[in-house]
């Protein structure tokens, strides 16, 4: 599996513009998922979470930054 190199920034709202909808990315207990529609929340949060769709089980979860590695880009 080849890894992309992960450069992101973090906009007014909190989303980390790495990880767009539909990507595949990998959480940190090696499951795949597919990170869903971002959510703009007005609160302003030091480490943002982002939704994505686990494939293993089909429920969303909110993962943290340092939790995911993209494997593919939408």
């Amino acid at each position: 599996m080849s890894k992309v190199k992960q450069e992101f920034e973090i906009d007014e709202n909190g989303w980390c513009s790495a990880y767009e909808t539909g990507d595949l990315v990998m959480v940190n207990d090696n499951k795949l998922g597919i990170v869903m529609n971002k959510v703009v929340s007005k609160q302003k949060t030091m480490f943002p979470f982002i939704k994505v769709l686990l494939l293993e089980d089909n429920h969303i979860y909110d993962y943290g930054l340092n939790s995911l590695e993209i494997v593919s880009k939408a």
